[in-house]
This record gives structure tokens, C-alpha cells and sequence, in this order.
């Protein structure tokens, strides 16, 4: 590309000319260049073409659903001597599950939330997590984009509500406005909406972001319609044509037609039971047959496309691997994981932080330091790979007993738990003595 260079005007003047390639010759460049005149248009979806295409398009629901299947399906696990105690807490209010529902309105709508039912029963008051004590939790409430809406924006830069609602007002079925304490919300994002974009926005959009299908709606209504045309082209796949004397000729006839149509209707019939035609002598009966070469890659092309567009490889999104040359999609797969992983981390944990501490301490009364938690691993290793890895570590463990360097004890926990990831639970100070 050129780099920006100066053109002095007739009038004396030197103006900066735009960073690009031009061809006077090939117009490329130019206002004449036909790509010259693109420009990104955008029209956000309604919700109701929202939720017609999650209804409608077994596409477009897997984007939406896929991730948040893979993002909460193994769940977590935690650990610390109260463990069971919050596992159970988690069993009683069906974290998991409202979880998943959170996360997959807010893909769905762009926005949704758990109220948590527990401090006082003033909900504009903020909550503390630290006065949470035993069986203070009551509720957790799944709360959809529409039932809350969104307070005024705080935009001081010094809050820590900067850019988001300083409160959310919500409308029960007796006709009351309840306004409601962000801290007292686990709230979901969907799609990212920048700050210029909510301009102009409705009072049910404010504070809120986009639904995963806007950036990938148009992929989708592709994949859609090359099924749908494919599917057409199906059912005439096979024509018959039959030549009548003089037909044109004939139809004018009004009573004509309907000899025809019995004419037509009679041919079906003996073709239908008897696999025979029976054609007059200047009939003439011809079949057309359509090719569909080259329609199957046609459609893999748009697989791929909606598969990049979502950001969900072909083998998770369709159930296939990408066609090519020893092209299995176990790198697409893995790749992908760890985007997962990253969003449980960077999106889930921090969304249902607070839940976490409040669920806590109303199961057990404080907060235990030792108490934690771990997203289990997303994809399962094979037999073959858990081999190759317990060898790798038996390897490890042989040369560091030979080296002499380090006690039994202090190699006893490390080798326990790598052994223990790997479903491996035998004595091991035993064996390595």
C-alpha cells in the first residue's frame, strides 16, 4: 500500500492525499472503481427476528446454544474441606441450570441476569457479600433482557459502575416497579456492543448488548437458502415433457382443456400402476433430468462460512469434519476449547462472582481461604493419550528418585495428583519405595 504523500492544489495549496493504491488506467482506486462505493451498512435485529430465527433455523439456535452447552456441561469442581457442603448448596438452588440459562438468554438477546434473593429485602440497596451468614440465600431468579430494564448510566469515570446501570427497574405481575441494585444481579452480556453504538437505542436496549446473531445472521440466511433451493431443485430433478400436435392450436378450445387435463391425468396413472405409457401415434414423450455436480461444494462452502462466522469449528457446529487432505478437525476442536475455557474464566466467573460468595456463606456461615474452584477439562483425553502421559510422568518419577536429589515425601503429592488427573489412584509412596 502507498504511503501518504503530499499534492499541491492549482490554487497553491498542499493537501494530504489518503493512504491506498490508485490506477488511473484500470480506474482502481478511483471513484470509478465499482468496490469503490462498499460501505458496511448496519440494521439491528428485532427481537421478534430474533427469536424467529432461533425457532425457525436449527442453525442459528446451535450458535447460540453450542457454547453455552460446552461452557457449563462439565460444570466445575471444587475443593477445600467444606466442599461437599457447597456442592450440595449449588445441587439445592440449581446453579448449573440457571447458569445455562442465563448465558444462553444473553447470547439469545443480548443481555440477561440472576437475582440474587438474599440481605435485605430492600433490593435498590447494595449488597454486601460479607454480611451474608448462615441460610441467607432464598432465591435465585433467572431474569430475562425484558424484565429488567435499565436504570440511568453512570458516567463517572471514578465509580465502579462507570458505563453501566446504577440500577435496574423490573415490573412484577401485581403492577409494581421494582428498582434493583446492580450488585445484586449476575448479569450476562451477549455480543458487544461499543459505546457509540448505543445511540439511539430503546429504553429496553440501554445497558444491554447484542445478540450473537447479528454479526452472523446473513451467514446463516445463506446456509438456510442454499438448503431450501437444493431441496427445490430436488423435486424437479426429473421432468417429463410430452409433445401434442398442434397444442397451442388447441387450448383455445375452453372445453379442450379439460380433455387434456384427463389426457395428462390418465398418461399418470398407467405410468404410476402399470409402468407403461400409452402415447398417441404423433405423441412424442421426452424426460429431462437436472445435474446437481458441483451443488454439494456449493453448499460446504457455506457450511464453512456460518461455521467461521459463529466462531464454532465444522466438527462442533454440524457434527463433520472440514473436507481436505488428512484434515480431521482435532486443531479446529482444540482451538475452540480453549476459547471456551477462556470465556468461563473471562465472562462466567466473574459474572457469578458474587453468587459464588453469597451461596457460600449462607451453606457454611464464613468464607473458608481454602475453598476453590476449577472448570473441569472440556475434551476428554483418549486411552492412548492418558498412556502416553502416565509413561512420560513414571519416566520423570524413575530419574528423579535415581538423581537422589529429593525425599520420597516431597515427591509423594506432586506424582499423587498427577497420577490422580489421570483417574490413576494407586499408593505411590508405596511404589516409589
Amino acid at each position: 500500500m502507498a504511503k501518504p504523500h503530499f499534492r499541491r492544489t492549482a490554487d497553491g495549496a498542499t493537501v494530504l492525499m489518503h493512504d491506498g493504491i490508485q490506477n488511473a488506467m484500470t480506474r482502481l482506486g478511483t471513484t470509478y472503481d465499482k468496490g469503490a462505493q462498499n460501505r458496511h451498512h448496519f440494521a439491528e435485529m428485532g427481537d421478534s427476528e430474533i427469536s424467529a430465527a432461533y425457532h425457525s433455523s436449527w442453525l442459528a439456535r446451535q450458535i447460540v446454544e453450542v457454547p453455552v452447552d460446552d461452557a457449563t456441561r462439565k460444570w466445575r469442581e471444587w475443593s477445600g474441606a467444606d466442599s461437599d457442603e457447597v456442592i450440595e448448596a449449588e445441587r439445592q438452588f440449581a446453579v448449573q441450570y440457571k447458569v445455562h440459562d442465563a448465558f444462553r438468554r444473553a447470547r439469545l438477546f443480548g443481555g440477561a441476569g440472576i437475582l440474587i434473593g438474599a440481605g435485605p429485602d430492600d433490593l435498590l440497596e447494595p449488597l454486601d457479600v460479607e454480611q451474608i451468614g448462615k441460610d441467607d440465600l432464598r432465591y435465585l431468579t433467572v431474569l430475562d433482557r425484558e424484565d429488567l430494564t435499565s436504570g440511568e448510566i453512570e458516567l463517572d469515570p471514578t465509580e465502579a459502575l462507570f458505563g453501566k446501570p446504577q440500577y435496574y427497574r423490573m415490573r412484577t405481575n401485581r403492577g409494581d416497579n421494582l428498582e434493583v441494585h446492580p450488585s445484586r444481579l449476575a448479569i450476562f452480556q451477549g455480543h458487544k456492543r461499543s459505546r457509540r453504538g448505543e445511540r439511539g437505542l430503546t429504553r429496553y436496549s440501554i445497558g444491554w448488548d447484542m445478540s450473537v446473531l447479528q454479526a452472523v445472521i446473513e451467514a446463516v440466511r445463506g446456509h438456510d437458502a442454499s438448503m431450501a433451493s437444493l431441496l427445490a431443485l430436488l423435486s424437479d430433478a426429473k421432468t417429463d415433457v410430452m409433445k401434442i400436435p398442434d397444442l397451442a392450436k388447441k387450448v383455445i378450445d375452453p372445453n379442450y382443456e379439460d380433455m387434456l387435463v384427463k389426457r395428462m391425468e390418465v398418461a399418470q396413472m398407467l405410468r404410476s400402476i402399470h409402468r407403461r405409457e400409452a402415447l398417441d401415434a404423433e405423441e412424442d414423450l421426452q424426460s429431462t433430468t437436472y445435474a446437481f455436480s458441483g451443488m454439494g461444494e456449493v453448499i460446504d462452502r457455506f457450511m464453512q462460512v456460518a461455521s467461521a462466522a459463529a466462531d464454532i469449528p465444522m466438527t462442533r457446529l454440524f457434527g463433520m469434519s472440514p473436507k481436505g487432505l488428512n484434515t480431521t478437525g482435532e486443531g479446529d476442536l482444540a482451538n475452540y476449547y480453549d476459547n471456551v475455557e477462556s470465556r468461563q474464566r473471562n465472562e462466567l466467573g466473574p459474572a457469578i462472582w458474587a453468587l459464588d460468595e453469597v451461596m457460600i456463606r449462607s451453606a457454611l456461615g464464613d468464607r473458608p481461604d481454602d475453598l476453590k474452584y476449577d472448570w473441569r477439562p472440556l475434551r476428554n483425553m483418549t486411552e492412548k493419550e492418558e498412556a502416553e502421559i502416565a509413561n512420560r510422568n513414571a519416566d520423570s518419577l524413575a530419574k528423579l528418585v535415581g538423581l537422589d536429589i529429593f525425599d520420597i515425601g516431597e515427591l509423594v503429592p506432586a506424582v499423587s495428583d498427577q497420577f490422580a488427573s489421570l483417574g490413576i489412584t494407586a499408593k505411590v509412596e508405596e511404589t516409589i519405595s
